[in-house]
């Protein structure tokens, strides 16, 4: 298993870009930051939409986890001897 460095403040920093863009996307546009927004545009009705866009989305999002390949035995942890390792 691979140990990565702690980083607090690039962690801190990354989520309140985040953030930022989530709530000037809903201030701006008036549309909410993710796949419940995304899958709404779906749903009837459609004026000023782009319903294929958002299908692309949801079935590229959906189809995400069978496109990753596990490594035969991976675990996210594992019991060594001296402890979780």
């Amino acid at each position: 298993m691979t140990v990565t460095e702690f980083t607090p403040l690039a962690s801190a920093l990354g989520g309140a870009l985040i953030g930022f863009a989530a709530v000037m996307l809903i201030a701006l546009n008036g549309r909410i930051a993710g796949i419940s927004g995304i899958v709404g545009r779906l749903l009837p009705p459609y004026a000023g939409t782009d319903p294929m866009g958002a299908a692309c989305i949801v079935l590229a999002s959906s189809l995400h986890p069978f496109s990753i390949r596990p490594r035969r035995g991976s675990r996210s942890c594992r019991r060594s001897p001296t402890g979780w390792a």
